[in-house]
């Protein structure tokens, strides 16, 4: 069914990733540069590699489900931090295409529908060392 190809669900576990300088700058070229502001603001590296991780998804989302060119491509966010599509013409067989994305530890996730309002919030539960769970 055509309609599928737009439900996407992807999660990544960035807890083995350990990029040299050099290879961040990397990941960071295959994005816009007004990309580059929103990543180089944070002061931690976990959260740059979040930031970076999260905007990567976005971009490869949108050109594998819609087919946009990444030169093309144009994510803003909502009032609440909702990413969108601002220049996306309706496509009769994705009417509402919307997407989400979400971070927390380790893991970065993205959701995407062709029809129905997309939410995605992810929570990394770790247990402290030493306590245990019964």
């Amino acid at each position: 069914m055509e309609v599928e190809k737009g439900v996407r669900r992807w999660v990544v576990d960035i807890s083995q990733w350990n990029p040299s300088s050099h290879d961040f700058s990397r990941a960071m070229s295959y994005l816009p540069p007004k990309e580059h502001t929103s990543i180089s603001r944070h002061v931690k590296l976990e959260d740059r590699k979040r930031a970076l991780v999260s905007s990567l998804l976005q971009y490869a989302l949108v050109r594998q489900v819609l087919g946009i060119s990444p030169d093309e491509i144009i994510i803003k966010r909502t009032a609440v931090g909702k990413p969108y599509l601002e220049n996306y013409e309706v496509d009769l067989k994705f009417s509402n295409f919307n997407f989400n994305v979400s971070h927390h530890g380790d893991y970065v996730a993205i959701a995407s529908e062709p029809i129905c309002i997309v939410g995605l919030d992810i929570v990394s539960c770790d247990i402290p060392g030493g306590d245990t769970v019964s």
